[in-house]
């Protein structure tokens, strides 16, 4: 099987992120099974922050999907929390195509009777709750609740282990607030944060699963 995985960071082959991206998705595939990583290349990278931009990764989005089933890929992945053109490609292509909010909210139903979701910034927060009401699971959901970063901030975290130590310490203190409203899975909302847990092997917090699609 292959499968192209598309991320919304700029160039994400060739970047610290990517590196670790790359890792994790090693770690997670079946044997015979091949992942080609790509990330936008027309675009800044930061359309998760910003809905204008947000509007122009999307339409990469939708033209690589195209590429991708031209190519034979098995399937399209759209590798950020955003889902940013999920509905669309799908609109375009013949194969299937996973978005990774959608795909972890159905993992997470899967694995507990309710999630909760830590985001990377307060901004970001409306931009997932959008997510979860647009697949129905707000009954599911025990909250959400941001750590403070930014794409600077986060870039930094790739290359600077305390620095990025201090943004694994949010993550936690805002899950243990999740588990405080009930959220049996807690859900990581944001690239940096999952690679960051997957490289040091951390898969559950108080013992609440984490979900990542």
């Amino acid at each position: 099987m292959k499968l192209w995985y598309q991320s919304l960071a700029r160039q994400t082959e060739s970047t610290p992120y990517g590196k670790l991206l790359r890792a994790t998705i090693a770690d997670a595939v079946d044997p015979g099974t091949t992942v080609d990583m790509r990330g936008v290349q027309n675009t800044a990278g930061i359309g998760v922050h910003y809905k204008l931009l947000e509007h122009h990764d999307m339409r990469e989005v939708i033209y690589n999907a195209m590429q991708a089933e031209r190519e034979g890929y098995d399937a399209f992945l759209v590798g950020n929390i955003s889902d940013a053109g999920l509905r669309e490609a799908r609109e375009c292509v013949n194969i299937p195509v996973l978005g990774l909010c959608e795909t972890s909210l159905h993992v997470a139903c899967m694995m507990g009777a309710s999630f909760g979701l830590v985001t990377i910034s307060p901004k970001w927060d409306l931009r997932v709750r959008e997510n979860v009401q647009r697949y129905r699971l707000e009954h599911r959901c025990a909250g959400l609740e941001p750590i403070e970063t930014s794409p600077i901030e986060l870039k930094r975290a790739m290359v600077d282990l305390p620095f990025r130590q201090g943004i694994i310490d949010q993550f936690n203190k805002a899950a243990q607030k999740l588990l405080d409203k009930g959220a049996e899975v807690i859900i990581p909302a944001g690239g940096d944060i999952i690679v960051f847990l997957a490289e040091s092997k951390t898969y559950e917090y108080q013992r609440a699963p984490s979900s990542t699609a």
